[in-house]
């Protein structure tokens, strides 16, 4: 537990601490990065989050789906008690501050069931290369994805972020694929 709370204090620091041109030029490459895969432009559906305290900045992906060459469907976490639920949303006027002053939508009917097998763009403090996660602590996406099992999670993190291991404990669910701005990390096939 103490090594979680350790790494999670430094990388956080690290990405607090990064120059404002910086953070704009890796969050771009970032995100170019992701829309360049098949698995970005072949999606139907994208559930995503608003980054916020120096996370990979998602307004290109959410500008992307919103207003992009393809019609997708865009949903974005809304806290609800100790629990996370995704709402579709068609416009950026749908986010209103919610939860630790993170933008959540407003929607009434939820899309976690409309698109169970989707793209999820999942936040992160520290990866590793076996794909393992580091998260906030509050355990969301954890729960969320236990429950949801049929999405392809993709983290975004700065190449700081990769670390040589996350601990990681059994309930902790690998991603599929992280994203940096000099690499894509992706599961080693057998």
């Amino acid at each position: 537990m103490e090594s979680k709370i350790s790494l999670r204090n430094h990388v956080k620091e690290k990405r607090t601490r990064q120059p404002k041109q910086e953070w704009l030029d890796n969050s771009h490459a970032i995100c170019s990065r992701l829309m360049s895969l098949p698995l970005w432009t072949d999606a139907d559906a994208i559930f995503l989050y608003c980054d916020v305290r120096g996370e990979v900045s998602t307004d290109e992906l959410i500008r992307n789906c919103l207003e992009g060459p393809k019609t997708r469907h865009l949903a974005l976490p809304r806290v609800e008690g100790d629990r996370i639920r995704f709402y579709e949303i068609a416009s950026r006027e749908q986010l209103i501050p919610g939860a630790m002053g993170i933008l959540e939508p407003m929607g009434e009917a939820s899309a976690d069931d409309l698109y169970p097998h989707s793209m999820m763009v999942v936040p992160g403090v520290a990866f590793d290369k076996d794909l393992h996660r580091l998260g906030y602590g509050g355990g969301f996406y954890d729960r969320y994805l236990a429950e949801h099992p049929g999405h392809v999670t993709v983290g975004l993190g700065f190449e700081f972020q990769v670390v040589p291991a996350v601990p990681a404990e059994t309930h902790d669910r690998a991603l599929d694929m992280v994203i940096t701005e000099e690499r894509v990390i992706k599961k080693q096939r057998a």
